[in-house]
């Protein structure tokens, strides 16, 4: 899951990404307006004249500035009468937090489900990762998806070998091979298959993959094909991680 503090996005930037968020995840759509008093709305869809959802969004930095600055909107929303009222901030919300606002704003905020926080938000950012590549002032500061960019090649293939082996363990009968490979894996952190084409090396080096990565807890499959340095170029010291070299047809350890 994204670890943002969203404090280098503008308050409209933010208003954006809480659209898109809340959209996506909706499956409705919310209508967006010009920077300005806007009101008590920053967000809104009508389904009907009488039936609205209006969203505040509130980029702030503690907690205290926040809930004085919703006690001001209440009245903004009691003129306004929505049907559902839902609130994102970008700030970290607790338990209590979350029933204060509820509370405050009794009615129109059906259940705390309604109150965003900051945790909220990469959960969702994590959930709809293609909404994080689109807004690129939030990842300008983001590892991975700049990581995934440099090594674009590297981070596709692993995503397809991926899908490859997905595809084979249906109709892949365990053998001993596949047993003692795990042994000396287990052992010495690595194993090197070799023998003459045709054998099943590559069969037996992916079924391994797939053995960890679903027992083992292991985060980050990749799938390297040219040199080991395409490894050592996206080793994560804090991720678990496999790493897959099909060194085809001996070409780097003939070299």
């Amino acid at each position: 899951m994204p670890h943002y503090d969203f404090k280098n996005l503008s308050p409209l930037d933010y208003e954006d990404l809480s659209r898109d968020l809340l959209q996506q995840e909706s499956g409705l759509t919310f209508e967006s307006f010009k920077p300005g008093k806007d009101g008590g709305i920053d967000l809104r869809h009508l389904k009907t004249k009488n039936h609205s959802i209006i969203v505040q969004c509130k980029r702030y930095y503690d907690y205290r500035a926040l809930i004085s600055t919703l006690k001001k909107e209440l009245k903004k929303v009691i003129k306004i009468n929505p049907s559902r009222y839902i609130i994102r901030t970008s700030i970290e919300l607790s338990p209590s937090n979350k029933d204060e606002i509820c509370n405050l704003f009794n009615p129109y905020i059906l259940n705390t489900n309604d109150i965003y926080g900051q945790n909220d938000f990469n959960n969702l950012l994590g959930k709809f990762p293609e909404i994080e590549k689109k807004h690129y002032k939030l990842w300008l500061s983001s590892t991975n998806i700049l990581e995934n960019i440099i090594y674009s090649r590297i981070h596709n293939q692993s995503i397809f070998e991926n899908e490859i082996i997905q595809e084979t363990v249906k109709t892949y009968a365990p053998n001993d091979s596949l047993e003692n490979a795990v042994k000396i894996i287990n052992k010495n952190k690595y194993v090197v298959i070799s023998g003459i084409p045709g054998i099943g090396k590559s069969t037996l080096a992916k079924m391994l993959c797939y053995h960890y990565i679903k027992n083992h807890d292991f985060e980050d499959f990749v799938y390297i094909t040219d040199s080991i340095g395409e490894a050592i170029s996206t080793y994560k010291e804090s991720k678990r991680q496999i790493f897959l070299f099909d060194d085809f047809l001996g070409s780097n350890f003939l070299e």
